[in-house]
């Protein structure tokens, strides 16, 4: 019986992953491409994206939340991925005016880019809050993964949206680790 019981458990805990990964889906469907759009305006005019997203979608989440039994810290991770996937399609969209530019090399980048710095670096990717020395480090990452072309480099607004776009990665990437353990 006792055996059975272990065996039961292991299961569990092999498939919480998993199970965490579908329930985040929960919040990331209720955003369609009208309500991104209209929420990265918000961002866009410095509005607080939190606020017009819980206005938003604030009841459906609740949902999410009681029909998953998530804590206060998952719904909160689960908040940060959802604002982070709404921005980062907003920022593909501007990419759009840059000519030369891969997204998919750019995501590729970044990616391995976080993947390669302590937790609490990506924490800092996350929360904007990155000094000029880990910016220019992440954009040296870039060029030597070739994921963006040096010319592009010298216009401001391209620097700062692979700045954002960073921080939209790092929102998904930091919170999607807690989510799951949570």
């Amino acid at each position: 019986m006792r055996s059975i019981f272990l065996i039961g458990l292991a299961a569990l805990a092999v498939s919480s992953p998993a199970l965490a990964a579908e329930n985040l889906a929960c919040a990331s469907s209720l955003i369609d491409a009208k309500t991104n759009d209209e929420l990265f305006a918000a961002y866009r005019r410095n509005e607080e994206i939190g606020e017009r997203l819980a206005d938003k979608v604030g009841k459906k989440l609740a949902a999410c939340l009681l029909n998953h039994d998530w804590s206060e810290e998952a719904t909160e991770s689960a908040m940060r991925i959802v604002i982070g996937e709404i921005l980062e399609r907003g920022f593909v969209k501007e990419f759009a005016a840059f000519k030369g530019l891969s997204i998919d090399r750019l995501r590729t980048a970044t990616d391995a880019y976080l993947a390669s710095i302590p937790p609490e670096e990506r924490r800092k990717f996350a929360d904007g809050d990155l000094g000029d020395n880990a910016a220019g480090i992440y954009v040296q990452a870039l060029l030597v993964q070739e994921a963006v072309p040096i010319d592009l480099l010298e216009n401001g607004a391209f620097g700062r949206l692979i700045g954002e776009f960073a921080a939209a990665r790092a929102n998904q990437t930091v919170f999607r680790a807690a989510f799951e353990q949570q």
